[in-house]
């Protein structure tokens, strides 16, 4: 599971500085809103424990959020608990690159994204419904 996470990592961490830079006309919510699109997208076809893992880790800690994970886990029967075995061994970058691509080509290559831009960004994903995976991912990303 950790695997998954330092690959999402790496991977937005790889495009950040085209993703955090602002095109002309591209706001940053258009590019929050493209950013949770692509990330939740790309993590669909993830079982729903490990999603949830993935956005406790952001809200309580790795540690608490791999205990919590394991006890979930413990309690699947075994044909779930080979559905998740299964995607435990998916990377997640080629979705990403699949899901992602398309908002890295619109960001402005010329001026690189800052911190204080990922963070305005983080904000936008943060009111947003349905991306709390990309949230929990942007916050691991800013921590690097």
């Amino acid at each position: 599971m950790k695997k998954i996470i330092i690959s999402t990592i790496a991977f937005l961490l790889f495009i950040s500085t085209n993703v955090f830079a602002q095109a002309k006309g591209t706001s940053d919510k258009d590019i929050a809103n493209k950013l949770c699109d692509c990330i939740e997208k790309s993590f669909a076809q993830y079982p729903q424990i490990m999603r949830d893992m993935i956005v406790e880790m952001g809200e309580i800690g790795e540690e608490k959020a791999q205990q919590k994970f394991q006890a979930k886990f413990a309690k699947l029967n075994p044909k779930e608990k080979e559905k998740v075995e299964k995607a435990m061994n998916i990377e997640p970058t080629a979705a990403l690159q699949k899901n992602c691509g398309e908002t890295t080509k619109i960001m402005d290559k010329k001026n690189k994204g800052s911190e204080a831009s990922a963070k305005k960004i983080l904000s936008h994903m943060e009111k947003m419904q349905n991306c709390k995976i990309g949230v929990a991912i942007m916050k691991a990303g800013l921590k690097q």
